[in-house]
């Protein structure tokens, strides 16, 4: 590593270590440890200067690296991408390359470009990690040759775009956005420790194969397009939050919440949700559930539905089961409908008296509205 990296990645971890939570400080040694090590273990860590030109970025071209010349083909190497850089596209031409890690370092903020690294696909033993609050995008394919892959949007955001593969499983940390893009085939989990974890693939599922995900607390899955989850995927919820983007619809398997947490509907047009089989042991809101969205479960939920400590609507909602799914869906609020009704008796004039009585004993009226229907009639 050399010595501008070394001191960005150091002065970056000292300043940041005393004010994040213990997850950060684990992220943040970790990249400190394998950066340091790579040399020792038969590794070298390359660090990114674009020195090659326009029209000449690719990872073969020794001017395009610090000191150490290019990483060679079938070799597994460490990769920074730093504020010293002058080409924002590095093209990877070599065959069958791994990475331990990949780092945008904190002084990849100052260039006037982000990152987008194309080319052939790299295999992933480590993770990424963006340190700079500039947000930088994969587009080569990615194999998650481990059993657990972390990207670390630390402090900018970061984008998938090719297609993520592997049997490994996917962990997104950090409080920035990752956001997925391609349409991926990993079939390990898919884990939402913290920030936002963005599923906007435009073809297939952004999720690929998984058959589970899980939210922390204070995390957020944001669904931006229909269908991005395997629709078998068990749904943990530890107090986070599934948010819908846009007008996307999901189809998920089993929900299993252990912590109070969040389905929100967001503010697009009116789409479905729906989940498979779930247990009420806490509490589930429900927000921005407006008229012509729906929640389903397949299950009956009838005899849990309206217990507020169960369940929170911020609206109105309707419910019905037809022996394999119940079907929660969102309508305009009660006092929508009386504010119709009483109209309607004040244009009855005849027989206004006995109908207004009715209404009044069947849902009541609000008291200003009441007292005002009672000096009409004096």
């Amino acid at each position: 590593m050399d010595r501008n990296t070394s001191y960005s990645v150091e002065k970056f971890t000292s300043s940041k270590l005393a004010t994040r939570g213990a997850l950060h400080g684990r992220i943040l040694l970790s990249v400190l440890v394998i950066l340091g090590a790579a040399d020792g273990l038969g590794q070298t860590t390359y660090t990114w200067t674009g020195g090659g030109g326009v029209g000449n970025q690719k990872w073969s071209k020794n001017n395009n690296w610090s000191g150490v010349g290019a990483p060679g083909n079938n070799s597994t190497n460490s990769f920074v991408f730093s504020g010293s850089a002058r080409e924002f596209a590095p093209d990877n031409d070599r065959n069958n390359l791994s990475a331990a890690l990949i780092v945008f370092a904190t002084n990849a903020s100052t260039n006037t470009q982000s990152y987008d690294l194309v080319g052939n696909g790299l295999r992933l033993l480590g993770g990424v990690t963006n340190l700079s609050t500039r947000g930088h995008t994969l587009s080569l394919d990615l194999v998650l040759a481990a059993p657990t892959v972390q990207f670390s949007a630390t402090e900018g955001n970061l984008i998938l775009a090719g297609e993520v593969s592997g049997e490994g499983s996917l962990l997104k940390a950090g409080a920035a956005t990752l956001i997925l893009s391609g349409s991926n085939s990993f079939s390990g989990a898919l884990g939402v420790d913290s920030g936002v974890l963005e599923l906007a693939a435009l073809t297939g599922a952004a999720a690929g194969s998984v058959s589970s995900v899980a939210v922390s607390q204070g995390a957020t899955l944001l669904l931006s397009r229909d269908d991005q989850v395997n629709d078998a995927a068990t749904i943990t919820l530890s107090g986070g939050t599934i948010r819908r983007g846009g007008a996307a619809g999901e189809v998920c398997g089993d929900l299993l919440v252990t912590a109070p947490s969040l389905v929100d509907f967001g503010t697009g047009a009116p789409s479905t949700l729906g989940f498979g089989t779930y247990t009420p042991e806490t509490l589930l809101s429900v927000g921005n559930f407006l008229p012509g969205n729906i929640l389903t479960f397949r299950q009956d939920l009838s005899g849990s539905i309206n217990n507020p400590s169960l369940f929170s609507f911020d609206h109105g909602f309707a419910t019905s089961w037809d022996g394999s799914t119940f079907v929660i869906t969102a309508i305009p609020e009660p006092s929508a409908f009386i504010t119709a009704a009483a109209l309607i008796v004040l244009m009855s004039r005849p027989s206004r008296r006995l109908i207004l009585r009715d209404l009044k004993r069947i849902v009541g009226l609000r008291a200003p509205m009441r007292d005002r229907l009672a000096r009409r009639r004096e």
